[in-house]
């Protein structure tokens, strides 16, 4: 069923060096199993497999040939993460093998498994890529193109995500659907806008930059201007991950693991906060000052918090705590162990409670932005009746309410 050489493909594929990983890919390691048990059921569960994972990525035309390029762009290995941190590969022994790794893709991509109907491309940043490189007539044009995309975009899952959360092992997980907010949705907040803007412009420029604090009531563009940040500063090579508070253990091997990488990364800590008997923090202080390491110049930490000093404070911290036999002896000690969390985010910004003239202000400004056509006294009347019944006034009840009336 397969037009081509059985025993060059599986030849071609089992001699990849560089690129070796891609063996491990579940459609390409279905296709050597096709290839070595030549019977007609593995052969169907590798056309099978490779339709459903083509329609996924939006690939078209030839798509055993774009899956293989495909694969081939996307995979993380020492010579794409040299090229991501701009590392000189040529004439290099790596920058060998990965050309000879090219010439064996340039042949399999002659190979005519499978012709399908065009589907609508979903991929926004590989599948021009994958037409480039189709087009290119030699392994050496290919290689050309493939450091330039290394160098601009990243390897492995870098190109195709902008943030990332963290499993339980540390390894980094793409986050598929991002939240696409910009800082044109979020009206007000214009110090604090600023004031992100130019710290994160001083860091993607490796100037000093300060780690972030933002501190203030929920639903008021927090973690929004955050996002914001990432959405703006993508294509120049910021991206975020977003840890839990459970997983601060993990810290020092995911920054040891991030400043290997040619990008930027905003290590984001939403809703950050310590009860009294929790000290996971001591991990956080560490590495944001006073550790025997230096944070990278590509890894910034920011947190949001609804608490000023990260840490619950008693009163019994400020004035001895009555006559109990565990009371500490030296107070401030107490109180400086868990204010020096806080002191360690060179930019703290606070964002205040909003009062009723700015809750309408984003309100009226959201309404416009979403074409929502209703009079405007008849909007704020709505509005204010909306905040009063969920007993807050913020941005994101603003949002909520026009979600509704939508």
């Amino acid at each position: 069923m397969l037009n081509f050489n059985r025993e060059n493909a599986l030849f071609l594929l089992k001699g990849l060096v560089v690129y070796r990983r891609i063996l491990n890919d579940e459609v390409i390691s279905t296709f050597v199993k096709s290839l070595q048990e030549d019977n007609g059921d593995t052969i169907f569960d590798f056309i099978s497999l490779l339709i459903e994972k083509a329609h996924a990525l939006g690939l078209s035309g030839n798509i055993f040939r774009q899956y293989l390029i495909y694969a081939f762009l996307n995979d993380e290995n020492i010579f794409t993460l040299a090229c991501e941190n701009k590392q000189q590969m040529k004439d290099s022994s790596l920058y060998a093998y990965a050309m000879q790794d090219l010439s064996a893709l340039q042949q399999l991509c002659e190979l005519d498994v499978l012709a399908l109907k065009d589907h609508k491309s979903i991929l926004n940043l590989s599948e021009p890529f994958i037409e480039d490189l189709e087009k290119a007539a030699t392994p050496k044009e290919k290689m050309s193109l493939l450091l330039n995309y290394y160098i601009n975009h990243g390897a492995g899952d870098m190109p195709r995500f902008r943030m990332f959360s963290v499993n339980n092992d540390g390894a980094l997980v793409g986050i598929h659907h991002p939240d696409a907010v910009e800082f044109k949705d979020i009206i007000g907040c214009d110090h604090q806008k600023t004031a992100l803007i130019e710290n994160i412009e001083a860091f993607l420029k490796r100037r000093p930059a300060n780690n972030i604090l933002l501190v203030g009531s929920r639903g008021n563009g927090k973690s929004s201007c955050i996002k914001a940040l990432v959405n703006q500063y993508y294509n120049q090579g910021l991206r975020l991950v977003e840890i839990q508070k459970d997983q601060v253990v993990l810290l020092p091997k995911l920054v040891e693991k991030l400043a290997a990488r040619g990008k930027f990364f905003i290590i984001h800590m939403d809703d950050l906060s310590f009860e009294q008997f929790e000290t996971q923090y001591k991990y956080l202080k560490s590495l944001l000052e006073g550790g025997a390491g230096v944070r990278p110049d590509n890894v910034l930490f920011c947190a949001t918090s609804n608490r000023r000093h990260i840490i619950r404070e008693s009163w019994s911290d400020r004035d001895g705590g009555g006559t109990s036999s565990n009371d500490e002896v030296h107070v401030n000690d107490t109180i400086n162990e868990k204010m020096s969390l806080s002191d360690r985010f060179g930019l703290t910004l606070h964002f205040p409670h909003i009062n009723q003239e700015e809750y309408l202000k984003i309100v009226k400004g959201l309404a416009t932005q979403r074409g929502i056509n209703i009079d405007i006294e008849i909007l704020c009347a709505k509005a204010l009746q909306w905040s009063v019944e969920h007993k807050r006034m913020s941005g994101r009840t603003a949002v909520q309410f026009l979600d509704h009336i939508q």
